[in-house]
């Protein structure tokens, strides 16, 4: 048995796990690939794996120490992990911040830097859980320092493991000690080992019971959430635990057949494995059982089954793996971000330049803090030397006391991101822009003409003064929410939706008539430009928005796939359809995102949404009201995100998604046999003919978000706006 160091930096004196060194090599392929070349699908249970791996070494690590020196010296774990961990994360953290202050404009270097604090605090998974981060989101605006979610859950799972290890030590030293008579190093193994499985096993079931529980309720929170992941690294922790004994009764051919039937579940995993399933419970539960089995008796299992862990080729990466994972996206996103139309180039760019960086890291950071001079933690045992029982009562030391500290620090700053304001945790960071001071376009000629410039323009400086302020544009938008013009169906009724329509009302003096605003977020990022458009001509505008609540009368979930939400919508578009009535208005305006269509049986989403559309418009219609359905926008990625100071607009322009056009023409169909109904077409109000849509016209920025218009465009869309729903109302 030779002096080896393992994947955790713990000095101990276990045989080295070439096989577990390839493993890692395979999980971090898996995550690299899903990321940088989008296969394979579910490669991100590469994550999964480096849980189970994590929690069998680190513990495995621990149990090595307490069996050598009868304790756990927890100042010396946790420099061992500051050591293993710091250096090179501080080092991506750091250039990737600059990079964003040297690439990105004040908005998006701003959102970079909260991130970076977040990820060197390790709370990154609740920062992001606070910013409401979609992972599977295909925004474009991911953060470079995103991933780092993982290493937060991890170093969180480690604020408290160790604590229970030293009590099951603690408590196995006392149980097995008789009067007069030293302890019994075999017996408080075994009581050790029984505690921790006992507290495994309960902490496993729980937190994956937690993880099938959120994965419904809240699965974007699930995603990242600390308790949603604990049974991850616990099952790495239990197979720590037994795998001695395990590695003692099995075979080398059950070990073999364990081995690869973990592998293979791993890998199968990663083929078939998609955002749509409901992960991390319980889909998660086949990457990492497979990866249990791997690192429980991979050890036993043949060389010609680990062939495939332990060739070369595995191994390197394995080495890799740490710095592979915290430079792949960042560099994926720079140069996606810089470069968006070399889709065939940026990705093996971006894998050549992640694997020098990753060599380069290993080489003049990783190895030279976690292999110095000084190699802290116990003091290992020797073939042939005995060990001898420590004092029955554990040290308290200094070191101990600042691990206690720092444990306390970490759960603080976890919760800080909650109930924190909105600068200390980098969310809602956005400076209030007043009122909107905007120029409408002439005429619908104008505006395309307007469009084609945006779209045939080389350079930033004239179609945006200054995209250091684009931020303004999302947090105006956000105040409508405030004024009660858009409301959360779940937990909506008929007489708080009456109290928020009467508060998002607007006239200036006698209105004669009235105009409501009907729909989701989308219908009210409309109404600005409404509001505008109808100023001083004696109309009542009233906005009844419902978030993620389509006009057309569909069931659907929302982005969130809350289980409630699908019945609390379609109650909630009652009430709201109730609401119009009362208010018996001369014309009703109404506009669905293109979520709420994407969210429908795919096998007949033009059917149903035309259906709910004309069934929409008979209703409204048999008010007596005219109606007319404006398109959505088309949406893409928020300028804040695309926008960058190394290129010109070309980076932020885009063609609506492949389902935008099927909703345009399916609202089209439904509204052409409904009198009193039409549909207005506003596609060449943000697009060429040619479908480029800039993401800034005329100088104003398009959109807030991926979708919803900012209150400078809507507002500049008034004149066009007020032709279109008069010309359609007459």
């Amino acid at each position: 048995m030779r002096r080896a160091v393992d994947p955790s930096g713990h000095v101990g004196t276990a045989p080295f796990r070439p096989d577990i060194e390839g493993f890692r090599g395979i999980a971090v392929a898996l995550v690299v690939a899903a990321h940088v070349l989008g296969r394979p699908v579910g490669g991100f249970v590469g994550v999964d794996v480096f849980f189970v791996v994590s929690g069998f070494v680190i513990t495995a690590g621990l149990l090595r120490e307490a069996r050598a020196t009868g304790t756990v010296d927890l100042a010396a774990f946790a420099l061992r992990r500051a050591r293993r961990v710091l250096p090179a994360a501080a080092l991506t953290v750091l250039v990737t911040v600059a990079l964003a202050w040297a690439v990105d404009h004040l908005a998006r270097a701003s959102a970079v830097t909260w991130d970076g604090v977040a990820s060197m605090l390790m709370v990154q998974n609740w920062h992001l859980i606070r910013a409401a981060t979609d992972y599977f989101g295909d925004s474009g605006a991911a953060s470079p320092l995103q991933h780092f979610w993982s290493l937060a859950v991890e170093e969180q799972f480690y604020v408290f493991w160790p604590w229970v290890v030293v009590g099951a030590v603690a408590l196995g030293r006392r149980r097995s000690r008789r009067p007069g008579v030293l302890a019994d190093r075999g017996t408080s193994e075994r009581i050790v080992d029984r505690v921790l499985s006992i507290a495994l096993g309960v902490g496993c079931a729980v937190s994956f019971a937690i993880a099938c529980w959120e994965t419904r309720a809240k699965p974007d929170w699930s995603y990242f959430s600390f308790e949603s992941r604990a049974w991850e690294l616990g099952v790495g922790a239990a197979a720590a635990v037994v795998e001695p004994r395990v590695a003692a009764r099995l075979g080398v051919g059950a070990a073999s057949a364990v081995t690869a039937a973990g592998l293979a579940a791993v890998l199968l995993a990663g083929a078939v494995d998609t955002p749509s399933m409901p992960f991390p419970g319980p889909a998660a539960a086949l990457p990492v059982l497979g990866a249990a089995g791997v690192v429980l008796c991979g050890a036993t299992a043949a060389s010609r089954v680990l062939a495939v862990l332990t060739n070369p080729v595995s191994r390197a990466v394995g080495r890799w793996s740490y710095a592979l994972y915290l430079w792949h996206l960042p560099v994926w996103s720079f140069l996606h971000a810089v470069a968006p139309r070399s889709r065939a180039v940026v990705p093996t760019v971006a894998l050549g330049i992640t694997l020098v960086l990753a060599v380069l890291t290993v080489r003049f950071v990783e190895r030279p803090f976690r292999y110095g001079r000084t190699r802290p933690g116990p003091r290992p045992a020797t073939p042939g030397r005995p060990v001898r029982a420590q004092p029955g009562r554990l040290r308290t030391t200094r070191g101990t006391l600042v691990v206690a500290l720092v444990s306390a620090l970490v759960l603080a700053l976890s919760a800080a991101q909650f109930v924190a304001p909105g600068r200390l945790t980098g969310v809602d960071d956005l400076p209030d822009p007043g009122p909107q001071h905007v120029a409408s376009f002439r005429s619908a000629t104008a505006l395309q003409r307007a469009v084609r410039a945006a779209v045939d323009d080389g350079a930033w400086g004239a179609t945006v003064p200054d995209l250091d302020r684009v931020s303004a544009a999302a947090a105006a938008a956000r105040r409508l929410q405030a004024d009660g013009c858009l409301n959360d169906p779940v937990g909506t009724t008929p007489s708080t939706l009456t109290a928020a329509a009467t508060r998002c009302t607007f006239s200036d003096g006698h209105a004669a008539r009235t105009l409501v605003v009907v729909g989701d977020s989308i219908a009210i990022s409309w109404l600005p430009g409404i509001v505008d458009a109808v100023r001083g001509r004696g109309w009542r505008v009233v906005g009844i928005g419902l978030e993620s609540c389509p006009a057309s009368i569909v069931t659907t979930t929302d982005a969130g796939r809350r289980p409630a939400f699908a019945t609390s919508c379609d109650a909630a578009r009652e009430a709201a359809l109730a609401e119009v009535h009362r208010l018996r208005p001369d014309l009703v305006v109404a506009s669905s995102a293109a979520g709420g269509y994407d969210r429908q049986p795919a096998a007949a989403r033009g059917r149903v949404w035309s259906d709910g559309t004309r069934l929409l418009a008979r209703r409204l219609t048999g008010d007596g009201a005219r109606v007319v359905l404006l398109g959505s926008p088309p949406e893409g990625t928020p300028v804040s995100a695309c926008a960058v100071r190394v290129a010109g607009p070309a980076t932020c322009l885009s063609t609506p998604p492949a389902t935008w056009a099927p909703k345009r023409a399916a609202e089209r169909r439904a509204l052409a046999d409904v009198p009193r109904a039409s549909f207005v077409d506003t596609a060449s109000w943000f697009c060429d003919r040619a479908m480029r849509c800039p993401a800034a016209v005329g100088g104003i920025v398009v959109r807030a978000d991926g979708g919803h218009l900012t209150v400078a465009y809507s507002v500049a869309l008034a004149r066009v706006l007020r032709a279109a729903l008069m010309q359609q109302s007459r």
